[in-house]
């Protein structure tokens, strides 16, 4: 595989992926209460950030909450996991142009005591680097990453539910970085599966989507489109859309700010019983024209 001698394959069969599963399980917050990350953009994409705790209401399963903190910015440690796509999908869609952008990514968002590693989508989850605080270590594994001629099947899903179960072992924020154009022919699982160990883990997704025409039939940027949109969607991120090369330092940018300033709002659940079922979160905000991008639910500890 050429300069991808360096990645060894992390084995992600049924079995090992049901014992993820059993470990993701948490409260995505200290015990008892839950603690979600929450971006506000405008109608034209633009970061909304002078809004206070009176704008928000938090509601789940349908219940009303009451905030019991809110903040602005991300204080504590922050996990950044980035999968990049080299199956043989991503030969006329801008193979190795997100390096550079990525590389920014990781200087604009990693602070002493951050974490991150690097992956690769292929045929199987492949890992170039583990989790790592030397930020020239995790520069070094994207650049080999995306030297690789892209080649041979995706599986996006299989590789996605191994980069939650090594972000669930993680401090603080945890967030996945996708690049990929959401194509999988090859996963022993299904995407839904991956959505549900994200939101186990407390794993917010990024996916920037490669959504080249010229390489791209319609159903294929359709089904991308849809996969990028459902697995942040579901788990508090955001899909970015790439059509060219131009358009991949904006969207990095733009999930650097995302990652670093968002609303940390706590609350203590209405419902405390320790059930293992999922709950859903619907947060509002007393403003129009505004997106909210903040996680569909989360996965109760049971006792």
């Amino acid at each position: 595989m050429g300069v991808l001698l360096t990645l060894s394959w992390m084995a992600c069969g049924t079995a090992s992926l049901a014992l993820a599963q059993k470990a993701a399980t948490a409260v995505p917050g200290s015990e008892g209460a839950v603690r979600i990350y929450v971006t506000v953009h405008d109608e034209h994409g633009r970061e909304i950030a002078d809004l206070k705790q009176e704008d928000f209401r938090i509601k789940e399963d349908g219940a009303e909450q009451t905030i019991s903190s809110f903040s602005r910015g991300l204080s504590g440690p922050l996990t950044l996991g980035l999968l990049i796509d080299i199956s043989g999908s991503r030969r006329a869609q801008l193979p190795g142009a997100e390096a550079k952008p990525a590389i920014d990514l990781l200087g604009s968002v990693l602070r002493p005591g951050d974490m991150g590693f690097v992956g690769a989508i292929g045929d199987k989850p492949y890992v170039t680097i583990g989790l790592s605080g030397e930020r020239g270590e995790l520069e070094n594994a994207i650049r080999r990453t995306v030297k690789v001629n892209p080649h041979g099947s995706t599986a996006l899903a299989d590789t996605v539910a191994w980069a939650c179960h090594t972000l669930e072992r993680a401090a603080g924020r945890r967030v996945l970085v996708i690049v990929s154009d959401g194509d999988d022919n090859s996963s022993h699982i299904k995407l839904g599966q991956a959505v549900e160990m994200a939101q186990r883990g407390g794993v917010a997704i990024w996916f920037v989507d490669l959504a080249i025409e010229k390489s791209s039939s319609h159903k294929e940027l359709k089904e991308g489109k849809k996969t990028a949109e459902w697995l942040s969607g579901e788990t508090g991120g955001e899909p970015l859309f790439v059509k060219n090369a131009k358009d991949l330092e904006p969207a990095f940018i733009a999930i650097g700010a995302d990652l670093r300033n968002p609303y940390v709002i706590t609350y203590d659940p209405t419902d405390n019983a320790r059930d293992g079922r999922f709950r859903t979160i619907k947060v509002e905000i007393a403003r129009k024209h505004v997106k909210v991008s903040a996680p569909a639910g989360y996965f109760v500890r049971a006792d």
